[in-house]
């Protein structure tokens, strides 16, 4: 059976919510769980859009108090001037410390906090160098563009709207614009999460991306 890592914002919870106990998928339960930890040897895991988990995660904290849950204290006080993802980026890219703490990847915890939503795909993954001392545990990687028919002709698995809607963006009453300005978008590829496009540019190349 290949253990899918659950990176956070890469449809983690809606294949939790699919896949049974007879499927050749499982999934991890948590997201400290990496490639360079894990116990399982033959791993999987689904990637997206850089730009578009990054918006995925400041939505999923952003709308905690609708779903019962109190900021972390930074997040609080991030939020009283971000309002939404292209804010955060805006303000991330002309505040040292606060660039600082979203890069720093030993930050990430399992508090569910902002920095663990958005964190960089070389927390799970590592180091592109490190990416390939590992790589040969890795037997499938898919993307969020193409997940439910990946996993239907190669799994024949049906990943359900019950199955993704404890998270789709039209439960929450608050407008989720998923908008970056093209500055924005400019230094978050090519500084911010400069490796994350790497390690996505190398692995799309690998026979095992479906």
């Amino acid at each position: 059976m290949i253990k899918l890592l659950h990176i956070p914002k890469t449809a983690g919870t809606a294949l939790r919510n699919t896949l049974k106990s007879d499927s050749d998928l499982s999934i991890e339960t948590s997201h400290t769980v990496t490639l360079l930890n894990t116990k399982a040897p033959e791993v999987g895991f689904v990637l997206r859009d850089p730009v578009d988990r990054f918006c995925s995660g400041f939505w999923e904290c952003y709308r905690k108090p609708q779903t019962g849950r109190s900021y972390l204290n930074y997040e609080a006080e991030i939020f009283k001037h971000c309002n939404t993802p292209n804010d955060l980026l805006e303000t991330i890219k002309h505040n040292q410390s606060l660039l600082d703490m979203f890069k720093n990847i030993s930050a990430i915890s399992p508090d569910g906090g902002l920095i663990k939503m958005m964190g960089s795909y070389t927390y799970w993954l590592g180091s592109i160098s490190k990416y390939k001392e590992l790589e040969k545990k890795v037997k499938i990687v898919l993307n969020t563009d193409t997940l439910t028919q990946s996993l239907r002709d190669l799994y024949n698995i049906e990943i359900t709207s019950d199955a993704k809607q404890s998270r789709s963006r039209e439960q929450f009453n608050i407008a989720q614009s998923y908008e970056v300005s093209s500055d924005n978008r400019e230094w978050f590829a090519n500084t911010f999460r400069l490796e994350d496009y790497e390690l996505m540019d190398y692995i799309s190349q690998r026979e095992y991306y479906k």
